[in-house]
């Protein structure tokens, strides 16, 4: 088998097309892009860590540019792999933990509710305005309990943004600090 590159000429780039054929004869009738110079290999090459040196027309092992970093993304080359790779930064998993602690939280507010057959806090809620009065009692109570745990829960963010308080590894590092969910 003969695999056929297709390169830029200019920069020595592989364009990333490629053509698998049975042998030198079927490589004379395959199209070359235009724009394109082909590049012929009895052996596979990897066109993301390879290119064509344009002095001697051999395969040099080549190295990217690196993809621009952002606040939740930064790149380190991988020798071994031949590749970059993209990791979280510390913003990205304080944002991923604090994603799954809000998650936690409203779990936790919405398993209150359904200790009295409500179908979640906010459906709770609205019975804060029952004509019966049981049902406005717990819909009053599931709204101070939705305000309080909330009020809490962004106090803690809060503090964790401006430096007062540790950030929670997970919900258990904050659940003690809130309000404790009560029926009338």
């Amino acid at each position: 088998m003969l695999h056929i590159y297709f390169y830029n000429p200019a920069t020595g780039l592989f364009t990333g097309r490629s053509a698998l054929v049975p042998g030198a004869d079927a490589a004379a009738s395959v199209p070359i892009p235009d724009g394109c110079a082909a590049y012929q290999s009895t052996v596979a090459i990897d066109p993301y860590a390879s290119r064509i040196d344009l002095v001697t027309g051999t395969v040099v092992q080549y190295q990217p540019p690196a993809p621009a970093n952002s606040p939740l993304v930064f790149y380190t080359w991988d020798a071994t792999l031949q590749r970059w790779i993209g990791f979280p930064t510390a913003l990205a998993q304080q944002q991923a933990v604090e994603s799954q602690i809000v998650a936690a939280v409203q779990r936790r507010l919405d398993a209150f509710a359904q200790t009295r057959n409500y179908d979640s806090i906010l459906s709770a809620a609205t019975y804060a305005t029952s004509t019966v009065p049981k049902f406005a009692a717990e819909g009053q109570a599931a709204v101070r309990s939705r305000d309080s745990t909330w009020s809490a829960m962004y106090a803690i963010l809060a503090a964790v943004q401006s430096g007062t308080h540790a950030m929670p590894a997970s919900y258990a590092d904050i659940e003690a600090e809130l309000p404790a969910l009560t029926w009338p």
